[in-house]
């Protein structure tokens, strides 16, 4: 189920079964697994894939300006 409020753009790929709560955000270079669900006010741009059955709480967000390399050193850090 995709929410009528979540705005999908052209180019993103969507899998089976993926549920997109209300107010989110999809970019066009985002990939979403089949089973995932989003919550509410989710936003994704970038270049990013979510893997199958993953869920995405409120408000989480990709940061298109942010590289591999910064995310690993947060990791490793935390």
């Amino acid at each position: 189920m995709i929410d009528a409020s979540a705005r999908i753009e052209a180019g993103a790929q969507i899998g089976r079964d993926v549920s997109i709560g209300p107010y989110c955000t999809i970019g066009p270079h985002v990939t979403i697994g089949d089973g995932c669900k989003l919550h509410a006010h989710v936003n994704l741009t970038g270049h990013t894939s979510i893997g199958a059955r993953t869920v995405i709480r409120s408000f989480a967000r990709s940061d298109r300006h942010r590289s591999r390399s910064a995310i690993a050193a947060r990791r490793r850090n935390s």
